[in-house]
């Protein structure tokens, strides 16, 4: 749904009249041709795949590091639900602000001070702490450690399927105007990352290691997504009979 919004959002829009009663010439907006090679699209299918997996494997993790701290009671997975759920819509409306707000450069400098603070809390703050009565009225407690746990990680990668969907349709790739594929790769990546995690990951391997995998998996997912960033190109306002040529000869 989320992908259906932004890719109809960043279609060639006819501009308005020029004068009351009198309609202009029509025109649309379209990117410059960009590379066309199988080498980009793999890399922003790969982006989108990846933040996927990421973003539902990150919860059942910190799930297994809070449980010995808070106890497994139903104000704790209330909780729990209830946060993930706000900060994962706190994410798309911070991709849709991103994308509509602001340019080319501010999108891109922007988002890799939100990714690189994302990596940083990661890293500083991977072990929940709480006092020894935390149990009793866990709610104040856990949303604390959530957002130093988790938050900021969570609310950068759950901002990547519209962001990289968004920028993949400004590259001037011949397949831009349909990046639909691209959902098809989040919705294995999130299949993915749901079934490595209590298949593969917690019956192997403990808390410390998945964790640092995890935080591997962040930094390779930041890297993708700056490159992807840098892929956009700069909007050039054609007639609707050019814009279709030129579409033509990019294909």
């Amino acid at each position: 749904m989320i992908i259906g919004l932004h890719a109809r959002l960043y279609r060639d829009r006819p501009d308005q009249p020029t004068k009351a009663g009198q309609a202009g010439p029509k025109t649309a907006i379209v990117y410059l041709p960009g590379p066309n090679g199988a080498c980009m699209v793999l890399i922003f299918t790969v982006t989108v795949f990846l933040s996927a997996c990421l973003l539902f494997s990150v919860q059942p993790m910190v799930a297994k590091t809070l449980l010995p701290v808070f106890g497994g009671g139903s104000s704790v997975w209330t909780t729990c639900m209830l946060f993930y759920q706000s900060l994962l819509l706190l994410g798309y409306l911070y991709a849709h602000v991103l994308m509509t707000r602001f340019g080319r450069n501010a999108q891109m400098i922007i988002h890799s001070v939100v990714l690189v603070t994302a990596l940083a809390a990661g890293i500083l703050y991977d072990t929940p702490t709480a006092p020894p009565n935390a149990s009793t009225f866990p709610v104040p407690w856990l949303i604390l450690q959530l957002l130093l746990v988790s938050g900021m990680p969570f609310f950068a990668i759950s901002s990547a399927g519209p962001l990289i969907q968004g920028w993949f349709a400004r590259t001037g790739h011949h397949r831009a105007h349909d990046p639909y594929f691209l959902y098809a790769a989040s919705n294995a990546g999130s299949l993915i990352g749901l079934l490595a995690y209590p298949l593969v990951f917690e019956p192997n391997m403990g808390v410390s290691m998945q964790r640092q995998l995890w935080l591997l998996g962040l930094g390779l997912f930041i890297l993708l997504a700056i490159f992807a960033a840098s892929r956009t190109q700069r909007p050039e306002k054609l007639t609707a009979k050019e814009a279709k040529r030129r579409r033509k000869a990019e294909q």
